[in-house]
């Protein structure tokens, strides 16, 4: 298992390789949160069973997926942080004001 520091530097590195889809998606605040849409998102487009949860230096972890929810269902709307599959080639970024974006690591052209 890497640790926090680890994981926290690894996606801040992979940030920049990173294509988002489409434009930021409203999941709401307070007790307006959508969670029914974040599970579906998670699911279709985190597919790995373990999940990386990345904040801080100190508090980034790997997370079976079926606890993930659980675990930012209280910052949801309220802190930002990012999901990645454990490969890291596929991620969602949250963010504090209750939008989230879906994003992919960039593959270059065959032959490159």
């Amino acid at each position: 298992m890497i640790d926090s520091k680890q994981l926290f530097n690894a996606a801040r590195h992979l940030h920049s390789t990173i294509v988002y889809n489409e434009d930021w998606v409203h999941f709401g605040t307070g007790d307006q949160i959508k969670l029914d849409m974040i599970e579906r998102l998670i699911d279709d487009h985190l597919t790995s069973n373990e999940i990386l949860f990345i904040q801080e230096r100190t508090n980034s972890a790997q997370f079976k997926k079926h606890e993930i929810v659980g675990r930012i269902k209280p910052i949801l709307g309220k802190e930002n942080f990012q999901l990645w599959m454990l490969s890291m080639d596929k991620m969602i970024q949250f963010n504090a004001i209750g939008v989230l974006r879906l994003g992919c690591k960039k593959t270059l052209p065959a032959g490159l």
